[in-house]
């Protein structure tokens, strides 16, 4: 839409123009009458009478046209401070250099963005690749723990295992428990005296040569009590036949068990003992009449696997 100022200066044009027709038709005019013959008296006072008319017409336009030029002057009165060319120029190079600014930061906004758009994909990338390595690294870890567990259990095995005595009577100065009596003293024993206790417990380590605890639970077992006396308890003390000696009433014995089938990396508790007696209990007799024969042992299925896979299953 054109503004106010520009449908004036439109109007000043157009009038501009209209006066510039008209001059032009009133000189064309002219020339006709010069070279127009006077032929009669009436013509020439037709002619007179028409040029007066003519210059009479003439004269009232140019007095209109004058006129309106000043109307038009005075409607507008801010014709005169119209800003000149030059700074209508100068608004119009301001104008583009601003946008020109604007789509430099533009330019330079999106060149940093994908500046940080390669450097987030190389930090992407970086991770992925030490998160790869971090993984191998574990891998090996596992597999390496798992090499030094198996070389510490042969170490244990070979630490925990004493020389053997060639008679155990040298070692331990009692007799094998063989009724409720002496089982009823040995226990009591254990329980008040701290340095029997002790001396108990390191003479029956150094007889035992077994590393399981079941199996050291066995040998124990064998040195401190008799096979015929095993059938008369129960863990309870109830049998079938009437009442039996209440094995699991001695806490003292089972603790003393369970110390020595325990090591430093493995402790055995009370429950596990529990567990293994009440099973030998049942099959005292069974275990009696096998007098004379290889004495069980608890065995435990190893592996055929090579070392390294086996490590790898237990990294895993």
């Amino acid at each position: 839409m054109s503004s106010k100022r520009d449908r004036k200066s439109g109007y000043i044009y157009k009038l501009c123009k209209r006066l510039e027709t008209q001059i032009d038709q009133e000189y064309d005019a002219e020339q006709q009458q010069t070279t127009i013959k006077l032929e009669s008296d009436s013509d020439n006072e037709q002619n007179i009478v028409f040029s007066t008319t003519t210059s009479d017409a003439l004269l009232t336009s140019l007095k209109m046209t004058c006129s309106d030029s000043e109307e038009s002057s005075n409607e507008l009165p801010g014709l005169t401070e119209m800003p000149s060319v030059f700074e209508m120029q100068s608004a119009s190079s301001t104008k583009e250099s601003t946008i020109a600014t604007v789509m430099n930061m533009f330019t330079s906004l999106s060149k940093q963005i994908a500046t940080i758009h390669k450097k987030t994909d190389n930090v992407q990338r970086e991770v992925t690749t030490i998160s790869e390595r971090l993984g191998r690294v574990e891998k090996k870890m596992g597999i390496s723990l798992a090499t030094m567990e198996l070389v510490k259990d042969v170490i244990v095995n070979g630490e925990e295992t004493p020389q053997r005595t060639h008679e155990t009577t040298e070692c331990f100065d009692f007799s094998i428990i063989t009724n409720e009596e002496e089982f009823t003293a040995f226990d009591t024993k254990l329980g008040t005296d701290k340095e029997y206790y002790s001396k108990v417990k390191t003479d029956l380590s150094m007889q035992i040569h077994a590393n399981e605890p079941n199996n050291r639970l066995f040998e124990a077992m064998d040195i401190i009590f008799a096979r015929t006396f095993m059938v008369e308890c129960s863990w309870t003390g109830h049998g079938a036949a009437g009442p039996k000696i209440a094995f699991g009433k001695r806490t003292n014995i089972l603790k003393l068990f369970a110390d020595i089938a325990s090591n430093k990396f493995r402790t055995i508790s009370q429950t596990f003992v529990q567990e293994f007696f009440m099973k030998k209990l049942r099959h005292a007799k069974e275990r009696l009449n096998s007098k004379g024969v290889r004495k069980a042992v608890c065995r435990k299925r190893i592996s055929k696997m090579p070392i390294a896979t086996h490590a790898e299953k237990k990294a895993k």
